[in-house]
């Protein structure tokens, strides 16, 4: 049972100092705020992608180090990104100095008041922070990234007070939530959702298409035959098999041949538009985008395969407009602000909700140039259409939805 304040509760109270620069908190903000003080300064709160959760969370860094002026605070990232862009949010938002941040493990300087690390570094690092700050105060980003034996020790090192911060706490294939995170990081306290920040407006108005495929002939008979050999292994109780015939029957549906020049034919639609084209195979992702060159668009690719320093500057190159496209693996999925791009098109995704959630909220983000996000999914399954509909079920009230066969105008 999650333990949170919900949105529409209402609560007042005073602020206290800040590193926010004189913006105003939104309502949200504060409540979340207070739930987290009433914690005793411990829980995860669950933030809708493009809900402000980092000015959030520097707000409850300042409000704690207002009261504990000696205590250091550790924060936790997933990724080199994401460590790059804490550091951006305290220097230039924040005006922390440079020289008071250590970033591990570059650099190592126990004595500093802010740290960042990637959580494999803080497997093995972590606790020389807490030796050195009895009353650390640890901030854990995508914090659902975390729920393993492995990473737990990362988390255990803050005794009095720690932060949570995650799109979707719950964990599809574990129970890592209530296993690793609520013991040590606290209980959910505050969930603002998607509609919540629509309704605030402080994410675009979206409109979601949802574009039917069809299996090839050899396709559908593959998928056929698996999903026969899968109500066998249910019917069975045969846990390995229901294992290795789901994943190999999710492979056909996602490398369905038919979802390449869908994806193309929705690019070719919006031509002038800055677009990211999501896949979850980096060999049809970079067939995607062969594709589109091949046709006049100016693309980019962006993979974990890649080096850093062409991921970033393909990146770059989007944001700036040099480039119209930017086709891309998981490596988009987490912790990468691209507010200019105004339509999504998931050709092939997992049945993650959180992965879900986290690619509409690369295209949900208000930019001035942009009146409303477009997030299209390609889909083949009956499986996936009955998701999309309990989708459709819960976001009919803040967005548009349509239903399409490939082949649309």
């Amino acid at each position: 049972m999650k333990d949170f304040i919900k949105n529409e509760d209402k609560i007042e109270m005073t602020a206290g100092p800040s590193f926010t620069l004189g913006r105003s908190l939104r309502k949200w903000q504060e409540k979340a705020i207070k739930a987290w003080i009433d914690a005793n300064h411990r829980g995860i709160v669950e933030v809708a992608t493009a809900g402000g959760k980092t000015v959030f969370a520097i707000e409850c860094i300042s409000r704690w180090l207002a009261d504990n002026p000696n205590s250091k605070v550790l924060i936790i990232v997933p990724t080199t990104a994401l460590q790059d862009q804490w550091f951006s949010a305290l220097t230039v938002d924040s005006l922390i100095s440079e020289n008071e941040i250590c970033l591990w493990p570059e650099e190592s300087d126990v004595s500093r008041k802010y740290h960042i690390m990637v959580v494999n570094t803080g497997r093995a690092k972590a606790q020389l922070i807490s030796n050195a700050s009895p009353d650390l105060l640890l901030v854990a980003d995508e914090c659902h990234r975390y729920a393993s034996r492995e990473n737990s020790g990362s988390l255990s090192v803050a005794k009095k007070a720690s932060l949570g911060l995650t799109a979707t706490a719950e964990r599809d294939f574990d129970d890592g939530l209530n296993e690793v995170l609520i013991p040590n990081l606290g209980k959910i306290i505050y969930e603002y959702t998607i509609a919540d920040a629509r309704e605030d407006e402080v994410i675009a108005p979206f409109e979601i298409r949802n574009v039917r495929v069809k299996f090839q002939p050899s396709e559908l008979e593959e998928y056929t035959k698996l999903s026969k050999k899968l109500a066998q292994a249910f019917s069975r109780r045969d846990e390995e098999k229901i294992k290795k015939f789901a994943m190999l029957r999710a492979q056909i549906s996602r490398n369905a041949t038919s979802r390449i020049p869908t994806a193309s034919l929705i690019v070719e639609q919006h031509r002038g538009k800055r677009i990211i084209v999501f896949h979850e195979e980096i060999q049809k992702a970079e067939l995607i985008a062969d594709v589109l060159k091949k046709r006049g668009h100016s693309v980019a690719i962006y993979h974990s395969q890649m080096s850093s320093d062409k991921r970033r500057e393909n990146l770059k190159q989007f944001r700036k407009g040099i480039i119209e496209v930017l086709v891309c693996c998981r490596a988009l999925d987490e912790g990468v602000d691209v507010p200019e791009s105004e339509i999504a098109i998931i050709a092939a995704s997992t049945s993650s909700s959180r992965q879900r959630i986290q690619r509409m909220g690369r295209v949900i983000r208000l930019h001035d140039s942009k009146e409303k996000a477009i997030i299209y999914t390609i889909y083949i399954t009956d499986r996936e259409q009955e998701k999309l509909q309990i989708e459709e079920a819960k976001l009919s009230q803040i967005a548009t939805f349509k239903w399409f066969e490939a082949g649309i105008k």
